[in-house]
């Protein structure tokens, strides 16, 4: 599956409606499915609100295949250059309410994923490739990146 976002934000709901229905379709658990779903969405989210893309003109692409041991994800942007797989996350407090705000997506996308990659392409565009295991707990490997 292959979608392409122009207006970030205001398209993801189509977006997991088509992610859904691609899911179900190849019989992926409903615990994936959330999953999945989850992931692109924090994704999306970052490069949409920090990445300095304009909405209308901005460009996610967002690739989905399935393979033996999970899905298979990829979202592409033309975003300011970003490893969220790398990037430092916030320190968690004793109490939700002493945590600072931000990052906490990222922290669930890496409990949730595998396998990722990030790099930034000659085109100035970000890549970021991970899979959603489709069974068991994620087997927490370590990203890479490639400039």
């Amino acid at each position: 599956m292959r979608a392409q976002l122009s207006d970030g934000l205001r398209e993801v709901r189509r977006l997991n409606e088509s992610v859904a229905r691609f899911l179900q379709d190849h019989q992926v658990p409903a615990d994936r499915q959330h999953d999945v779903q989850l992931v692109l969405e924090e994704l999306i989210t970052n490069a949409a609100r920090h990445g300095g893309l304009e909405a209308g003109r901005a460009r996610i692409v967002v690739e989905i295949g399935l393979e033996a041991d999970g899905v298979r994800l990829g979202v592409e942007d033309d975003g300011r250059e970003f490893d969220p797989m790398s990037a430092a996350l916030p320190p968690l407090g004793t109490t939700l309410e002493d945590r600072p705000s931000g990052g906490h997506g990222l922290r669930i996308v890496r409990r949730l994923v595998t396998g990722t990659t990030y790099r930034r392409l000659p085109a100035g565009r970000n890549r970021i490739e991970a899979i959603v295991p489709l069974a068991g707990p994620p087997s927490h490997s370590p990203s890479s990146s490639s400039r």
